[in-house]
């Protein structure tokens, strides 16, 4: 079977039901886009989901499953994924994905038009419903970048990208670990005058935000500037 788009998901101890979602998302994006692969990246969860995974396994026809310890991180795991990917694209984003069947349908759409990579960006409508202190970090971000970096694309870290084959190199020779990743990924896409398009996304309805930790604030805070020095 020829693989029109692969699909990449981190997974890292997924809140119950987690496996139903998936299935139910890409058996709708399969009635759009023929020609799918599923991969799924363990990264170092705690839990065991081997009964799901093999649910996903006999469910789907083209379907990779990559599991290591410990937890690396979700860029480590995206690279991952990335790596195994042979679709003509390819797209990730969260395993609950958290954006609506059409902004995913988007982002393939704007990759078929001949952009090299197309980054999904938040709306009013992402922050009326986020966190105050997500809100604050996902802006304070977006301002630094655009001044500090220079980056055009200043929404980096929205959980849902696309490229392809020829852009994922620039993913995978990655540094960051973390949830920096994309800051680092899309810098380096700038400078290699990459054809970047943004494409504004929606949250479905009933996303569950997870809590932001402070160790976690102070280390992307250190990537941040890893990525400026490296100007």
């Amino acid at each position: 079977m020829s693989i029109a788009l692969s699909i990449v998901l981190p997974c890292y101890n997924p809140t119950e039901g987690w496996e139903q979602r998936v299935l139910e998302n890409i058996r709708l994006i399969e009635k759009t886009i023929p020609g799918l692969e599923l991969i799924l990246v363990n990264d170092g969860s705690e839990k065991d989901i081997s009964k799901e995974v093999t649910l996903l396994s006999s469910s789907i026809q083209a379907f990779k499953y990559i599991s290591y310890l410990p937890n690396k991180g979700k860029g480590q795991a995206i690279r991952t994924g990335l790596d195994a990917a042979i679709g003509k694209y390819i797209i990730y984003t969260d395993i609950d994905f958290p954006y609506t069947y059409e902004s995913l349908i988007n982002i393939y759409h704007t990759l078929q038009q001949g952009y090299d990579i197309a980054a999904g960006i938040k709306n009013d409508a992402y922050y009326d419903k986020a966190p105050k202190l997500r809100t604050i970090m996902s802006k304070s971000l977006r301002l630094m970048s655009s001044k500090l970096l220079k980056i055009s694309v200043n929404d980096t870290q929205c959980g849902l990208k696309g490229m392809n084959q020829d852009s994922k190199d620039i993913w995978l020779g990655g540094k960051i670990d973390r949830y920096l990743f994309d800051l680092e990924a899309i810098y380096k896409a700038e400078r290699k005058n990459k054809k970047i398009k943004a494409v504004p996304i929606e949250l479905r309805e009933g996303v569950v935000f997870s809590k932001i930790k402070i160790s976690m604030m102070l280390t992307e805070v250190k990537n941040f500037i890893k990525v400026l020095i490296s100007k």
